[in-house]
């Protein structure tokens, strides 16, 4: 119809050339940046500060970020905790 012609050979070349820059596009970009998110997501466990809001992680003394002096019960005292609990009995 209309004079047309379907070569087959055009059609193969056209679909290797798609599948190898699809597979080069893949491996060169989309693999990196994979990787990139993996390497900066942060693996230990995370609590936010309690004065910014900002992940800080678990271990952590002083944030990071708005530097605050971070105080835990774990943190505290023994005498502080002893007293607390000498004045309950």
């Amino acid at each position: 119809m209309n004079n047309s012609r379907f070569l087959i050979g055009n059609f193969i070349n056209a679909l290797l050339s798609f599948i190898v820059l699809a597979a080069v596009v893949y491996y060169f970009v989309a693999v990196p940046i994979g990787r990139l998110v993996d390497r900066m997501t942060p693996s230990a466990p995370t609590r936010e500060c309690p004065e910014c809001l900002s992940k800080i992680p678990v271990k952590a003394r002083r944030c990071a970020f708005c530097t605050t002096v971070l105080v835990d019960e774990v943190d505290a005292p023994v005498s502080r905790i002893t007293g607390i609990r000498g004045q309950e009995a």
